[in-house]
């Protein structure tokens, strides 16, 4: 960029020439990031702030917008991200990702118009303004920002620090105090979008150097810094807001953990990282984890290249001011998250260049620019201007299509920052896809990497039982359980592992053992896959009693969870409450009205509980849902009620399916088939005599629609129930497939 100035340009301001330049930034930024509005959440803090997140899910209301000015949930205090969130969730569906995505599309849209304007009128140089909203339009580093629903963060963050810009812009010219409360006003919503801008008050002193020379002394340092004093007391109020946010969730690391050394030459190695992905933006990752140590040589190459620049900005300063605000800008923005006091895992981060990368591309912009005009003909710069831009937007499309799924995305990951965590992550959305062959590659990758930690050979084992390895997953659950137990503050592995130990004995058939396993999962966790799949197991085991009050609790946490109703209603019926489990089939219809088998489930309780009307009318809704309902429940009542493993709530159930079944055929009498198999779920339930009686009206239903083979088939089983004794299954009759 060249020299900046005050006054705008000698050419004239036309509002079409502007905007037609703020709509081809649209159209650019429609052109690389619009692919992202089919794109889902992210299993990395989306979770954590929207999905799993009740205030913000439910829309802005009076209630969620304190909640979100209070928080300091997921160690943040951001409230205007969270209004914007909810505005979305009120708007688009609190868990359609292609609402968040489009508003940050659109967000990211209007900080490229915004770049340009607050450029132009910094610089007075339209074109230069419009190239450079063009780079920090479209290049890759952006992708982080847009294409994260989570960092939503940076995108209201920036967009305020530039309207204080640009309003102070109104008050260096003419200072007055409504100008500065302007600033102050927009200054203020950065902050509360994000604490990125905090130091925004040093980079209006730069700003007062050059383009607006207030600062022409020393002398004139302690006026600029004084007048600036809303500024600096909502920058310190800022910085003990995020650090006690950060502090409540354990998110800042000790000096044990990371020492100031390793933080220093970590701080070194991330300014020139972020310059290099600038200039050359490939193998992107979403997280880069901090390296232990690094060769001397490397961080000794960072620093000479750091204070090269700086003493080439420094020299150039008279004639190319830009290069030196925009370069000091540049460090200085990243000051908050460089690393100096390090929060989280990352050694650095493509998001953290969203805003300080603006006075990056300014300053390195600024020396291309004047380099090419010195040194090529018009022809050659804008044909090397207009290939480096296509071969950016190119770059561009293809490195969103990693942003497409958790799965691309943690690919991504290990390709370009191949590391214990990544290869873990790498495996947990591999096996949320349930592509267990993926997952059991990361997971063993972290087991390599880093072979002491429990977390890894809890995935390992829970992938390799998803794949159905069993023999291989007992002993990584072990080898986890012998890492974690006894850890009081990492319950979840040890459940986990117990989980998969679990499943490991009900394949071998031992139920006890199983059992056990499963009791002490449920003990451990609050997991809810592993806590209700544990409970589930329990029932089936045949405790049910020890299984509800968890279901119970999981319908609680979720109860638009159509699943968990009918998980719940199940554990009822085999313990025999009829009619609770009613109760929970209903809800769990109300949330599928058009599902046949829950309506079936829920007649077949209705029943059992005495509510026959009731039940007979849903079995009429049944069969108007699914007109062979009659001939599919009753082969599954069938399997339900015959063999010699069947447990008595099955009988049960599949003696009442079959008498729901009856209902629709009232007041005409029950076909043979229907009563004979009421029959035998009476002698499975050990009811001989009503198993007789029952088989009687077959036997004479049989015969009235001319059925003898079928009446005397009866009439054998009849026999049975005289003596006591269940029949087998019929021939050539096979078990049905479960349907109710």
């Amino acid at each position: 960029m060249p020299q900046a100035a005050v006054s705008e340009s000698s050419r004239p301001r036309t509002l079409w020439c502007d905007a037609g330049i703020a709509a081809a930034l649209v159209l650019l930024v429609a052109i690389v990031f619009g692919q992202s509005i089919g794109f889902d959440f992210v299993n990395l803090d989306d979770y954590a702030y929207i999905v799993l997140n009740d205030p913000v899910t439910e829309g802005l209301t009076p209630r969620n917008a304190w909640w979100a000015l209070t928080t300091f949930h997921f160690c943040n205090w951001h409230p205007v991200t969270y209004w914007s969130w909810q505005i979305d969730a009120s708007v688009g569906g609190g868990l359609n990702p292609a609402g968040y995505h489009l508003t940050s599309v659109l967000l990211h849209a209007v900080n490229a118009v915004v770049v340009f304007l607050m450029l132009r009128r910094l610089t007075g140089r339209r074109l230069d303004a419009f190239l450079a909203a063009v780079v920090f339009a479209i290049h890759p580093l952006r992708w982080e920002s847009v294409g994260w629903i989570s960092e939503r963060k940076d995108l209201t963050s920036t967009l305020f620090a530039m309207l204080a810009v640009m309003s102070y812009d109104g008050y260096a010219r003419r200072p007055g105090w409504r100008r500065m409360t302007a600033v102050t006003f927009w200054f203020a919503l950065s902050l509360m979008s994000k604490g990125m801008a905090v130091t925004l008050p040093c980079v209006l002193i730069l700003l007062d150097w050059r383009p607006y020379r207030r600062w022409t002394s020393i002398r004139d340092l302690p006026r600029l810094v004084i007048e600036k004093w809303p500024l600096w007391i909502l920058a310190a109020a800022s910085c003990v807001v995020t650090v006690l946010a950060q502090r409540e969730g354990d998110a800042i690391r000790t000096m044990a953990e990371v020492s100031f050394p390793d933080r220093l030459i970590g701080a070194i190695w991330a300014y020139t990282v972020y310059v290099g992905q600038t200039f050359w933006p490939a193998k992107l990752a979403v997280l880069y984890p901090i390296v232990p140590s690094r060769p001397v040589w490397q961080w000794l190459a960072c620093l000479a290249v750091l204070g090269g620049v700086t003493a080439a900005a420094w020299l150039v300063r008279r004639r190319w001011p830009a290069v030196l605000v925009g370069w000091l800008c540049y460090l200085g923005m990243l000051v908050p998250v460089i690393g100096l006091v390090q929060v989280g895992v990352q050694a650095h981060a493509d998001r953290y260049t969203y805003l300080p990368g603006i006075p990056l591309i300014v300053a390195l912009g600024t020396l291309l620019v004047e380099a090419a005009r010195r040194w090529f003909p018009p022809a050659s710069r804008w044909a090397v201007a207009v290939l480096a831009l296509v071969a950016l937007t190119v770059a561009s499309v293809r490195h969103g299509g990693v942003w497409k799924s958790p799965f691309d995305l943690w690919s991504q990951a290990v390709y370009a920052a191949p590391s214990e965590r990544n290869w873990w992550e790498y495996g947990s959305s591999a096996l949320r896809a349930s592509r267990y062959g993926e997952a059991i590659a990361g997971f063993q990758e972290a087991c390599r990497l880093a072979p002491e930690t429990a977390e890894n050979h809890v995935g390992l084992a829970t992938a390799l039982a998803g794949a159905k390895r069993w023999d291989e997953a007992e002993p990584v659950a072990r080898r986890a359980l012998a890492l974690c137990e006894g850890q009081t503050d990492e319950p979840e592995l040890e459940a986990g592992s117990r989980y998969v130990l679990a499943k490991v004995a009900m394949r071998r058939g031992e139920q006890d053992e199983a059992a056990r396993q499963f009791r002490d999962a449920l003990r451990l966790t609050a997991m809810p896959n592993v806590a209700s799949e544990s409970a589930v197991a329990l029932v089936r085991l045949g405790h049910a009693d020890e299984a509800i009050p968890h279901l119970r609790k999981a319908v609680e946490e979720k109860p638009e969870d159509r699943d968990r109703h009918g998980s719940l209603a199940d554990a009822y019926l085999h313990a025999g409450d009829w009619a609770a489990a009613a109760a929970e089939f209903e809800q769990g219809v109300k949330l599928a009205p058009q599902e046949p088998r829950m309506r079936s489930r829920h007649a077949t309780a209705l029943l059992a509980a005495g509510e026959t009307e009731a039940a007979r009318a849903e079995a009429r809704l049944v069969l108007q849902q699914d007109p062979a309902w009659p001939n599919k429940g009753l082969r599954a009542a069938m399997g339900m009620v015959l063999g010699p493993a069947t447990k008595g709530s099955s009988i049960a159930e599949g003696y009442w399916l079959a008498a729901t079944i009856a209902l629709v055929f009232d007041p005409a009498p029950a076909p043979a088939e229907v009563l004979d198999v009421m029959a035998m779920g009476a002698a499975g339930l050990g009811r001989f005599d009503e198993a007789e009686r029952l088989a009687g009206e077959a036997i004479r239903a049989a015969r009235a629609a001319g059925r003898e083979d079928l009446a005397t088939a009866i009439a054998g089983r009849q026999e049975l129930y005289r003596k006591g004794e269940r029949p087998k299954a019929p021939e050539p009759a096979a078990r049905p497939s479960g349907e109710k």
